[in-house]
């Protein structure tokens, strides 16, 4: 009985220690996309030049649409 036990425990364990750790690596990688993407497709580091956007890069990056915030996903 008690060996049972063990070799069921053994199992169920490192069964679960497999999901957990499956859980955690696509968590990071859910949590981490934006910077992955970046690494991914990153080309030669270029310096910004806010005169190429017409002396305005207050409104780079703004969005042009209005969504309510409970909407927007990122």
């Amino acid at each position: 009985m008690k060996r049972k036990l063990r070799f069921l425990h053994k199992y169920l364990s490192l069964t679960l220690a497999a999901l957990w750790l499956m859980q955690a690596v696509t968590g990071a990688l859910l949590v981490f996309h934006w910077e992955l993407d970046d690494w991914a497709v990153s080309g030669p580091q270029r310096h910004l030049h806010p005169v190429r956007f017409g002396g305005r890069p207050q409104h780079v990056g703004v969005p042009k649409f209005n969504a309510p915030a409970g909407t927007r996903i990122y």
